[in-house]
């Protein structure tokens, strides 16, 4: 089966990652931070969770620390980051009120979702 697996996708990176890039190249386009910032926690939300996943903000954070970090320290500050990233984007999409996304946020998740792309395109192939 992982053999099967590995012959069907082997050298279908872009395949693979191209619905989570067309996500993030969509947050890209969006002209306030909020919808941009909704749009790159979407991208992650595709790029390192199942369908349907329960608690979302937690294994997003743990997913995307593991995978950037290259300490302890760097893992949970990136963890940290992550989950306030993702109550940021609660408050947007659920409550309405994306007054807290700065710029700076916004500029911070568009680098964060990069690296997990190339992250996730050398861990593919």
């Amino acid at each position: 089966m992982c053999n099967e697996f590995l012959h069907n996708y082997s050298g279908k990176c872009y395949d693979l990652l191209k619905p989570i890039i067309d996500e993030f190249m969509w947050g890209l386009e969006q002209i306030d931070e909020p919808a941009g910032f909704e749009q790159y926690i979407t991208a992650l939300e595709m790029a390192l969770l199942p369908v349907n996943q329960p608690g979302k903000k937690q294994m997003l954070s743990n997913r995307a620390a593991v995978l950037l970090g290259n300490s302890d320290m760097e893992i949970k500050d990136i963890h940290d980051k992550m989950s306030g990233f993702y109550r940021l984007r609660s408050e947007s999409l659920h409550e309405g009120d994306g007054s807290s996304i700065s710029k700076q946020e916004l500029i911070n998740m568009e680098n964060d979702v990069r690296l997990v792309i190339v992250a996730c395109k050398y861990s593919t192939g």
